[in-house]
């Protein structure tokens, strides 16, 4: 009776031990990309504040102008939102 509890408890473990690696894998697949794309992303710093989407929700603006690789502080987000 306790092998029973101890193998589950021991396929339990080793499903989120196998699950933390997958997360693992993924943020580190997703990292390379990111950094793919701001290496490849041949935009002037205003091109690449006309990307930004002000009305996003799940992506506040000061996190997509790091993933464009612009300041959100450098004057040019803000004068692009004034003309919006």
């Amino acid at each position: 009776m306790i092998e029973l509890f101890t193998d589950r408890s021991q396929k339990r473990e080793k499903e989120k031990n196998l699950f933390i690696e997958e997360l693992y894998r993924e943020i580190g697949q997703l990292k390379v990309e990111l950094d793919w794309l701001k290496k490849n992303l041949d935009l002037s710093v205003k091109e690449k504040a006309l990307l930004i989407e002000r009305e996003n929700k799940a992506i506040p603006v000061k996190r997509q102008a790091e993933f464009l690789g612009i300041g959100p502080f450098n004057g040019v987000l803000s004068a692009e939102s004034r003309s919006l």
